[in-house]
């Protein structure tokens, strides 16, 4: 499994990145799920916001986008920290990508960030890979 920062502007990778998204969140059985639509995921991942900035990663399997990772982090304050939202396409779940995506090393020109996973409670553990947020980021 290998990992690489997503380019939001290449329109083909952003709507891969974004029908593994769908199907992680919308199609693996759990119906009271959101998702945001291509235009707005697009939008966050092209146009950083006056406070908070969202980049994409991509877990392929080969040259298979399989995994879908949001990182957000602060332009302001904490600097040295950042969080991970990882998304595993329903089909290819337990073979690495969730982990992949979660253990990303991600650098912000001023240092590089390391995510560490921490699952949310009240999620099934078999669900952690597309459901945790990761917390516990420190600098190296």
């Amino acid at each position: 499994m290998e990992t690489r920062p997503l380019d939001a502007f290449d329109d083909e990778q952003m709507r891969a990145f974004y029908d593994v998204s769908w199907r992680a969140e919308m199609e693996d059985g759990r119906p009271w799920n959101g998702h945001w639509t291509f235009e707005e995921l697009a939008d966050q991942l092209r146009t950083p916001s006056g406070d908070h900035r969202l980049d994409g990663v991509a877990a392929y399997d080969g040259e298979t986008l399989v995994g879908a990772g949001v990182i957000g982090r602060s332009l302001h304050t904490n600097l040295d920290k950042a969080w991970v939202f990882p998304m595993v396409d329903p089909p290819c779940r337990r073979r690495g990508a969730g982990s992949a995506l979660s253990s990303t090393r991600y650098s912000t020109g001023s240092g590089m960030l390391v995510t560490r996973a921490m699952p949310q409670r009240g999620h099934l553990p078999g669900l952690s890979e597309c459901t945790s947020l990761c917390s516990g980021m420190g600098q190296v």
